[in-house]
């Protein structure tokens, strides 16, 4: 009779460690919140003046609320003589005077301390003489935010 064929195997080609598919995290679904807003953002004092026996800085709030004054430090030259009044905007906000340098204010204020969000006003302290430069302001508002300045 006939004779059965064989059919023998053959290796194919080596086999190759072919990668699968690779795990890789994906942006979650669930909603992450905002980063916080930092109610200091836009807060700041333009550069200084000094015209007269008046030295002044711009205080301008870029925030998106309106602050209150609470606090302001000035280190000043003691060839000033003494520090006199301080106005915001030309009204005046304190005028309790002080003979020597640094002048902490927290108390004694006289009128409208406040800035409102987008306003920009002019931060003016009258001494006896004013040196051209010498200055360090720290001006603290309600919200705790402080801008320190110098000049």
């Amino acid at each position: 009779g006939p004779t059965p064929t064989l059919w023998l195997a053959s290796p194919g080609p080596p086999a190759t460690n072919t990668p699968g598919p690779t795990w890789s995290p994906t942006a979650s679904s669930t909603p992450t919140d905002p980063p916080p807003v930092n109610p200091c953002d836009g807060l700041a004092a333009g550069g200084i003046s000094v015209s007269g026996a008046e030295v002044s800085w711009q205080l301008v709030n870029g925030s998106s609320s309106g602050l209150t004054i609470s606090r302001i430090v000035l280190d000043w030259p003691a060839s000033n003589s003494e520090l006199k009044k301080i106005r915001l905007a030309g009204s005046q906000i304190w005028n309790a005077g002080d003979n020597a340098p640094a002048t902490y204010i927290q108390s004694g204020w006289k009128g409208n301390r406040s800035l409102a969000s987008g306003a920009s006003k002019d931060l003016g302290f009258e001494f006896g003489g004013a040196a051209a430069s010498g200055y360090d302001l720290l001006v603290e508002f309600d919200n705790g935010c402080q801008i320190n300045t110098g000049g």
